[in-house]
């Protein structure tokens, strides 16, 4: 049987050791890493589903942008993009990558931990930026062009 506390050792041996990065296990055995310039948790599924991968990313959104435009780039973001789910929820921006990546039960494998983390973080930043340049389009197109501006600078 795989505890909170074993799940949480070999998530954090990966994550410093094999990937080298800062990490550390909270009171409920999740881990918060940093990387990319960002904060990340690790949902730890132990005991009842230590194989579930389940990796959390919160962006904040710009307070001028649409909910209706984000909710539309987030759910373009979960369709187009492997493995992540993306939704709004006030002015945050979740994401969130879920798999399975052992056996029933089973503790997952170091070097399979390393060698699934770095693409799977790769996944959800390409979707935040996809959705981030959306925002960002979106709010170059809404500025209107007033009379004199010259557009060729």
């Amino acid at each position: 049987m795989c505890t909170p506390q074993l799940l949480a050792d070999r998530y954090l041996d990966v994550i410093t050791h094999r990937l080298g990065l800062p990490a550390q296990i909270d009171e409920g055995h999740d881990i918060t890493f940093r990387t990319a310039g960002a904060t990340w948790l690790l949902q730890n599924n132990a005991p009842a589903d230590p194989e579930y991968l389940h990796l959390l990313l919160l962006s904040t959104i710009p307070e001028n942008a649409s909910g209706e435009l984000v909710d539309r780039l987030a759910l373009e973001a979960t369709i187009n993009t492997k493995v992540v789910k993306a939704f709004r929820r006030n002015n945050t921006l979740w994401l969130s990558a879920e798999m399975l990546i052992a056996p029933p039960d089973q503790l997952p494998a170091p070097e399979h931990l390393a060698a699934v983390l770095p693409r799977t973080i790769r996944l959800v930043l390409a979707a935040v930026e996809k959705i981030h340049d959306g925002i960002a389009l979106q709010q170059i197109l809404d500025t209107p062009i007033t009379t004199g501006d010259d557009i060729t600078k």
